[in-house]
């Protein structure tokens, strides 16, 4: 607050309450106080403290409201010299009593809370996510219970990943989240621009609680939204981080991906465009389940209603044969960030990559099977439907010039990264 003119509290999301302020220097202290309230406590700081004296200490210890007592040890003076000189008292307080039921420190004590669903996993009440224009905690964060996202899947979404805590192309993936929200005429309240800001405000209030070799997805999310009392249709932005289940995905580095063809198709293209990231991946869960009652491990690759090969959530698929990579054409799947990646790559690297339909002939008798998505990056497949992929190398020599490649220009080693879970 020191040099403010004015200063207000944020109530809510369009309500400001102005207040004005008492600041103690001497005594690290500032008492707010708003034309609505009760005044304020007296705080009697002149008065010296005396070791054995009870201390009342009130604020936000993990985030919520709460409240600790404490004895007065002993008290000193801190003496700086220099560029910031100060001369300040220095008190050491015992605890002997905190607000019910709160546990463990007063402050962030440094552990993650995870809740599993399928391969995703959040961080608990201590993140923070973006939510219309607010950064809150996720105990905190509220959409209304008729927003058409939570109703109808009528919402766009794209995900970025960082490298060691630093995003990856994130300008292109609000592009492409920009197409898709076009394509589904949703209007964004924000411009890209501010998009970006944001996410990467976020990014930079959860790297902390990284852990070691660790890494988040990052989640855009507009919903069409709920209609308010004025009948208007207002849209819900959301953003979030969520942290990349690296030891469940580690052995696909070592030993290959198993895919399987399920029964599912993919949603037909000309129905609904699959060029468009959209909440409506409910053909995609349905792939899933019915792989895992076969293999908990598999990953689905969706035929289409031809019988052609497409793609897995938010996975693209590559053959590779005789040298030559084929891969579905573009208007038919989601092409991925990692997608444009990998055949930037090959192309530099002087490879024969062709955009054609393949079929299951086509997967099982390739020589090598590769993976591409924005956490995945380039993964081996080891097995199709339980087949063995060619020779049974992983990854075969193909592949490894690409992840290669990879590595070397984004200046990070992803596949020791996944690896180095394997153990974990």
């Amino acid at each position: 607050m020191d040099g403010c003119h004015e200063i207000a509290l944020k109530t809510g999301r369009n309500r400001i309450i102005p207040a004005t302020a008492e600041i103690y220097e001497q005594n690290d202290l500032a008492k707010l106080q708003t034309q609505w309230t009760r005044p304020a406590l007296p705080h009697d700081v002149h008065t010296p403290r005396r070791v054995g004296e009870t201390g009342y200490f009130i604020g936000f210890p993990q985030g919520r409201p709460g409240e600790a007592i404490g004895n007065l040890l002993s008290r000193s003076r801190m003496l700086v010299r220099g560029r910031y000189t100060s001369d300040e008292s220095v008190l050491a307080w015992a605890e002997i009593g905190r607000t019910v039921g709160l546990n463990g420190s007063l402050g962030w004590d440094g552990r993650i809370e995870y809740v599993a669903h399928h391969d995703y996993f959040v961080h608990g009440s201590g993140a923070t996510l973006f939510i219309n224009g607010e950064f809150v905690t996720h105990k905190d964060a509220v959409i209304p219970i008729n927003d058409s996202g939570f109703t109808q899947g009528d919402a766009v979404f794209d995900t970025a990943r960082t490298f060691s805590g630093n995003v990856y192309k994130l300008e292109e993936h609000v592009d492409r989240f920009f197409m898709s929200l076009n394509y589904m005429q949703i209007q964004s309240p924000y411009t890209k621009e501010e998009l970006v800001k944001f996410s990467q405000q976020l990014l930079d209030m959860n790297v902390p609680l990284l852990g070691k070799n660790e890494d988040y997805w990052i989640f855009l999310r507009i919903t069409r939204g709920a209609v308010n009392k004025e009948g208007e249709q207002v849209p819900n932005v959301i953003i979030h981080c969520t942290n990349i289940p690296f030891k469940q995905r580690a052995n696909f580095y070592d030993s290959g991906m198993p895919i399987i063809f399920p029964s599912v198709r993919r949603t037909a293209h000309d129905a609904l465009s699959p060029r468009a990231k959209v909440n409506q991946y409910i053909n995609f869960t349905m792939a899933d389940l019915e792989v895992h009652n076969i293999d908990k491990n598999a990953k689905a690759v969706l035929l289409d209603k031809n019988g052609n090969i497409t793609e897995g959530s938010g996975a693209n698929i590559f053959l590779v044969k005789n040298n030559e990579i084929f891969t579905p054409k573009e208007q038919f799947v989601l092409a991925g960030i990692g997608r444009s990646d990998a055949m930037g790559l090959a192309k530099g690297l002087g490879m024969t990559l062709t955009e054609k339909d393949l079929d299951t002939y086509d997967a099982f008798t390739a020589d090598e099977i590769f993976i591409t998505s924005t956490s995945f990056c380039i993964v081996p497949v080891g097995t199709v439907n339980g087949r063995q992929i060619g020779e049974g190398d992983v990854p075969g020599k193909i592949t490894k010039r690409l992840q290669d490649a990879f590595i070397d220009s984004i200046g990070f080693d992803y596949v020791n990264q996944y690896l180095q879970h394997l153990s974990a």
